[in-house]
């Protein structure tokens, strides 16, 4: 098999593949006479670059890991506080159970800054849903539940 390339005959012949050079660009003509025993192709003109067929080396397949992707990111917005202030009231209320904390803020989760015992009158300085801001006998002042007082009504003047 013989085609040309470029100015090169591409010569396949006995399992090598021959590069020769052509000037005219067109195969050569087939040799004269009959082929009997012996009979060897003639050598082709000018230099000759004999390529062996060199098997390729297939690659083994790359295995990538997946992409991770990361979670969607969700900010959930921060819950709505709404702190009143204390309202400023005037008025006295009596302590109704035995024992009553006295505690440093509006809520039970605030320390507790001193005992009051049953009948002791305070003066109310302020409010915060269910806890009076109180003057406390002993001059101090703090927050106490209103659940556990009773206003005292003072006789009408007149």
């Amino acid at each position: 098999m013989k085609k040309i390339v470029l100015g090169f005959a591409i010569v396949y012949l006995a399992g090598f593949i021959y590069l020769v050079p052509s000037s005219s660009g067109r195969p050569p003509p087939p040799p004269p006479g009959p082929r009997g025993p012996g009979w060897r192709p003639p050598r082709p003109p000018g230099p000759v670059w004999r390529v062996p067929p060199v098997p390729l080396p297939i690659p083994a397949p790359r295995i990538y890991p997946a992409p991770v992707v990361p979670a969607p990111l969700v900010v959930e917005p921060a819950p709505v506080v709404i702190i009143e202030p204390p309202v400023i009231a005037a008025g006295k209320v009596s302590v109704t159970v035995a024992a009553l904390n006295v505690r440093a803020g509006p809520g039970y989760g605030y320390a507790i800054t001193g005992k009051l015992n049953q009948g002791d009158i305070l003066r109310i300085k302020g409010k915060s849903k269910g806890w009076y801001y109180v003057l406390l006998p002993s001059g101090g002042y703090g927050w106490v539940a209103s659940q556990f007082t009773a206003p005292i009504i003072s006789p009408a003047s007149g």
